[in-house]
């Protein structure tokens, strides 16, 4: 009889964004790459989504993410994009966020956090953010977080709300 080898699933998710990178396996979704390295019983929880996008950024670098199914907080997703080596996602741009919202099809946590909870300002990942696309009452006391509603519009949300995760690489 033979063991199983414990494979941890952050070294499975740095595997695959190596084979997408590059282009091997990576077809529009990378679904050859995860039928080929991820073990059947997380594949088949649809607990993960792994996307690596045609390279768009300016040094050519293949843009991948990782979409929790499975809706968290917003701390409890800071975790879980942490655990893979990756960061909740922030949106640069407005294509950015078309691209990324029509590929969720759900709402999701982007990197932004209310500095105080009871301050004007939130605070972003890449601050001054270079977009935003606030379309709701960012005063309201104890929504101190921010998702990206499935039309592409941010709003404020209690930062224990279950949204969709997306992680950035």
């Amino acid at each position: 009889m033979q063991t199983a080898q414990y494979i941890p699933t952050s070294l499975i998710w740095t595997i695959l964004l190596f084979v997408c990178s590059f282009d091997y396996f990576c077809e529009a979704d990378c679904s050859k790459a995860i039928h080929k390295f991820v073990p059947s019983q997380i594949r088949e929880t649809g607990g993960y989504r792994l996307h690596c996008f045609e390279p768009k950024t300016p040094d050519g670098n293949v843009e991948c993410y990782v979409h929790f199914v499975r809706k968290m907080g917003f701390d409890d997703g800071i975790k879980a994009c942490k655990s893979l080596g990756a960061r909740i996602i922030t949106i640069r741009d407005a294509e950015h966020s078309k691209k990324i919202s029509n590929w969720v099809e759900y709402s999701f946590y982007i990197n932004a956090k209310r500095i105080e909870p009871k301050s004007a300002y939130f605070y972003y990942y890449i601050y001054p953010p270079k977009y935003t696309n606030i379309a709701c009452d960012t005063s309201i006391l104890g929504r101190d977080c921010m998702i990206v509603r499935t039309t592409g519009l941010w709003c404020t949300a209690q930062c224990e709300e279950k949204h969709s995760i997306v992680c950035e690489f």
